[in-house]
Protein backbone atom coordinates (compact mmCIF):
# COMPACT_ATOMS: atom_id res chain seq x y z
CA UNK A 1 0.00 0.00 0.00
CA UNK A 2 2.93 2.29 -0.12
CA UNK A 3 3.91 4.71 -2.47
CA UNK A 4 7.61 5.87 -3.33
CA UNK A 5 9.33 7.81 -6.65
CA UNK A 6 12.41 6.14 -8.18
CA UNK A 7 14.77 7.10 -10.73
CA UNK A 8 17.96 5.98 -12.63
CA UNK A 9 21.43 5.93 -10.75
CA UNK A 10 23.24 7.05 -13.57
CA UNK A 11 21.92 8.64 -16.62
CA UNK A 12 18.18 9.00 -16.82
CA UNK A 13 16.26 6.71 -19.50
CA UNK A 14 15.41 9.21 -22.34
CA UNK A 15 12.40 8.12 -24.59
CA UNK A 16 12.63 8.99 -28.09
CA UNK A 17 10.42 11.45 -29.58
CA UNK A 18 8.38 9.45 -31.53
CA UNK A 19 5.48 6.86 -31.47
CA UNK A 20 7.89 4.24 -30.45
CA UNK A 21 6.44 2.42 -27.09
CA UNK A 22 8.02 0.70 -24.72
CA UNK A 23 7.60 -1.31 -21.86
CA UNK A 24 9.04 -1.73 -18.61
CA UNK A 25 9.43 -4.25 -15.59
CA UNK A 26 10.62 -4.23 -12.39
CA UNK A 27 11.30 -6.55 -10.00
CA UNK A 28 12.45 -6.95 -5.96
CA UNK A 29 14.65 -7.86 -4.29
CA UNK A 30 17.85 -6.88 -7.11
CA UNK A 31 19.52 -9.31 -7.81
CA UNK A 32 22.41 -9.44 -10.95
CA UNK A 33 21.72 -13.00 -11.97
CA UNK A 34 19.35 -12.71 -14.79
CA UNK A 35 19.87 -14.47 -17.75
CA UNK A 36 17.82 -14.44 -20.58
CA UNK A 37 15.27 -12.19 -18.88
CA UNK A 38 14.55 -14.92 -16.34
CA UNK A 39 15.76 -14.73 -12.49
CA UNK A 40 16.62 -17.70 -10.47
CA UNK A 41 14.74 -18.86 -7.17
CA UNK A 42 15.73 -20.98 -4.33
CA UNK A 43 13.38 -20.70 -1.21
CA UNK A 44 15.72 -23.14 0.85
CA UNK A 45 16.41 -20.78 3.22
CA UNK A 46 13.77 -18.81 4.62
CA UNK A 47 15.30 -16.33 6.46
CA UNK A 48 15.61 -12.74 6.25
CA UNK A 49 12.32 -13.22 4.56
CA UNK A 50 13.45 -9.90 2.62
CA UNK A 51 15.28 -12.28 0.64
CA UNK A 52 12.52 -13.89 -1.22
CA UNK A 53 9.61 -11.97 -0.86
CA UNK A 54 10.03 -11.55 -4.56
CA UNK A 55 8.00 -8.49 -6.30
CA UNK A 56 7.17 -7.73 -9.58
CA UNK A 57 5.46 -5.36 -12.19
CA UNK A 58 5.18 -4.13 -15.41
CA UNK A 59 4.57 -0.87 -16.94
CA UNK A 60 3.35 -1.08 -20.50
CA UNK A 61 2.79 1.51 -23.69
CA UNK A 62 5.14 4.66 -22.61
CA UNK A 63 6.16 7.20 -25.49
CA UNK A 64 7.59 10.25 -24.60
CA UNK A 65 4.06 11.84 -24.26
CA UNK A 66 3.10 9.56 -21.54
CA UNK A 67 6.83 9.70 -19.89
CA UNK A 68 5.86 8.48 -16.02
CA UNK A 69 5.70 4.78 -15.24
CA UNK A 70 3.55 3.59 -13.35
CA UNK A 71 3.76 0.41 -11.12
CA UNK A 72 1.92 -1.87 -9.31
CA UNK A 73 4.23 -4.45 -7.83
CA UNK A 74 2.72 -8.05 -6.72
CA UNK A 75 3.89 -11.14 -4.71
CA UNK A 76 5.04 -14.02 -6.94
CA UNK A 77 5.43 -16.90 -4.34
CA UNK A 78 3.10 -18.11 -1.95
CA UNK A 79 2.70 -18.92 2.02
CA UNK A 80 1.39 -21.24 4.41
CA UNK A 81 0.44 -19.67 8.14
CA UNK A 82 1.16 -22.20 11.09
CA UNK A 83 -0.65 -21.28 13.99
CA UNK A 84 -0.40 -24.07 17.17
CA UNK A 85 -1.40 -23.72 20.26
CA UNK A 86 -2.77 -26.37 23.37
CA UNK A 87 -5.41 -26.85 25.44
CA UNK A 88 -2.95 -29.16 27.94
CA UNK A 89 -0.38 -28.31 30.06
CA UNK A 90 2.33 -28.58 26.96
CA UNK A 91 4.87 -26.19 26.70
CA UNK A 92 5.31 -25.12 23.58
CA UNK A 93 8.18 -22.65 24.41
CA UNK A 94 11.57 -23.47 21.65
CA UNK A 95 9.38 -25.84 19.60
CA UNK A 96 10.52 -26.16 15.92
CA UNK A 97 8.82 -26.76 12.78
CA UNK A 98 10.14 -28.73 9.81
CA UNK A 99 8.17 -28.56 6.67
CA UNK A 100 9.66 -31.58 4.73
CA UNK A 101 9.46 -32.42 0.66
CA UNK A 102 8.90 -28.99 -0.36
CA UNK A 103 9.43 -27.40 -3.80
CA UNK A 104 12.40 -25.18 -3.29
CA UNK A 105 13.77 -23.65 -6.83
CA UNK A 106 12.42 -22.48 -9.67
CA UNK A 107 12.54 -19.57 -12.37
CA UNK A 108 10.67 -16.38 -12.32
CA UNK A 109 10.20 -15.01 -16.47
CA UNK A 110 10.73 -11.02 -15.99
CA UNK A 111 8.60 -11.17 -19.94
CA UNK A 112 5.30 -12.10 -18.42
CA UNK A 113 5.97 -13.03 -14.47
CA UNK A 114 5.02 -16.74 -14.46
CA UNK A 115 6.98 -19.32 -12.51
CA UNK A 116 8.24 -22.32 -13.54
CA UNK A 117 9.20 -24.56 -10.84
CA UNK A 118 12.12 -26.98 -10.85
CA UNK A 119 12.54 -30.66 -9.67
CA UNK A 120 14.26 -29.55 -6.07
CA UNK A 121 12.42 -30.77 -3.19
CA UNK A 122 14.12 -29.98 0.24
CA UNK A 123 13.03 -29.44 4.03
CA UNK A 124 12.38 -25.92 4.63
CA UNK A 125 12.33 -24.35 8.30
CA UNK A 126 10.44 -21.18 9.05
CA UNK A 127 11.45 -18.49 11.83
CA UNK A 128 9.16 -19.45 14.44
CA UNK A 129 7.64 -16.36 16.60
CA UNK A 130 6.46 -17.03 19.99
CA UNK A 131 3.80 -15.42 22.18
CA UNK A 132 4.63 -16.36 25.91
CA UNK A 133 1.37 -15.28 27.70
CA UNK A 134 -0.93 -17.29 25.48
CA UNK A 135 1.96 -20.23 25.39
CA UNK A 136 0.82 -20.00 20.82
CA UNK A 137 3.62 -19.73 18.19
CA UNK A 138 3.01 -18.97 14.79
CA UNK A 139 5.19 -19.02 11.69
CA UNK A 140 5.00 -18.11 7.58
CA UNK A 141 6.72 -20.05 5.30
CA UNK A 142 7.06 -19.48 1.66
CA UNK A 143 6.62 -21.85 -0.78
CA UNK A 144 6.54 -22.14 -4.80
CA UNK A 145 3.28 -21.47 -6.70
CA UNK A 146 1.84 -24.93 -7.36
CA UNK A 147 3.32 -26.63 -4.73
CA UNK A 148 1.03 -29.67 -4.26
CA UNK A 149 0.20 -29.13 -0.10
CA UNK A 150 -0.49 -32.73 0.15
CA UNK A 151 3.00 -33.65 -0.62
CA UNK A 152 4.16 -31.69 2.55
CA UNK A 153 5.34 -33.56 5.83
CA UNK A 154 4.80 -30.94 8.89
CA UNK A 155 7.09 -31.70 11.74
CA UNK A 156 6.94 -30.41 14.69
CA UNK A 157 9.56 -31.05 17.78
CA UNK A 158 9.09 -29.74 21.13
CA UNK A 159 11.89 -28.52 23.43
CA UNK A 160 11.56 -31.53 25.05
CA UNK A 161 11.55 -33.79 22.17
CA UNK A 162 8.68 -34.88 22.10
CA UNK A 163 7.87 -35.44 18.03
CA UNK A 164 4.40 -35.04 15.96
CA UNK A 165 3.85 -35.18 12.22
CA UNK A 166 1.02 -33.54 10.50
CA UNK A 167 0.16 -33.91 6.57
CA UNK A 168 -2.04 -31.43 4.60
CA UNK A 169 -4.82 -32.41 2.53
CA UNK A 170 -4.98 -32.27 -1.47
CA UNK A 171 -4.66 -28.42 -2.10
CA UNK A 172 -2.73 -26.95 -5.12
CA UNK A 173 -0.94 -23.93 -3.93
CA UNK A 174 -1.83 -20.72 -5.76
CA UNK A 175 0.55 -17.68 -6.94
CA UNK A 176 -0.08 -14.90 -4.35
CA UNK A 177 -2.36 -16.93 -1.70
CA UNK A 178 -1.33 -17.67 1.62
CA UNK A 179 -2.50 -21.00 3.43
CA UNK A 180 -3.48 -21.22 7.08
CA UNK A 181 -4.18 -23.75 9.52
CA UNK A 182 -4.73 -23.39 13.10
CA UNK A 183 -3.59 -26.31 15.63
CA UNK A 184 -4.61 -28.01 18.64
CA UNK A 185 -1.65 -29.86 20.59
CA UNK A 186 -2.37 -32.86 22.73
CA UNK A 187 -0.65 -34.76 24.55
CA UNK A 188 -1.14 -37.90 21.44
CA UNK A 189 -1.69 -35.71 18.60
CA UNK A 190 -2.10 -32.74 16.68
CA UNK A 191 -5.47 -31.15 15.81
CA UNK A 192 -6.21 -29.43 13.19
CA UNK A 193 -9.03 -26.91 14.02
CA UNK A 194 -9.28 -24.47 11.07
CA UNK A 195 -8.11 -23.84 7.51
CA UNK A 196 -8.54 -21.56 4.83
CA UNK A 197 -7.18 -19.34 2.30
CA UNK A 198 -6.13 -15.77 1.46
CA UNK A 199 -4.94 -13.53 -1.84
CA UNK A 200 -4.47 -10.52 0.49
CA UNK A 201 -1.42 -9.38 1.76
CA UNK A 202 -0.41 -11.75 4.14
CA UNK A 203 -3.27 -11.53 6.52
CA UNK A 204 -4.08 -14.18 8.25
CA UNK A 205 -7.77 -16.10 6.91
CA UNK A 206 -9.71 -17.52 10.09
CA UNK A 207 -12.88 -20.05 9.66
Amino acid sequence: GSVGTFSATDNKIMLPVNDQAFDFIAYYPYTSEVTEFTIPIDITIQEPREDINILYATSKEHTSDEANVDFKFQRVLSSIVIQLSTKEEINLQDATITIENASTNGNLNLVDGSISVGEDKNAITPKIEYDIDKNELITIATLMPGQELSDLKINIKLANGNDYIWMPDQYILPSQVTRCYEFNLTYDDVELTSSGSTIKDWEYDRD
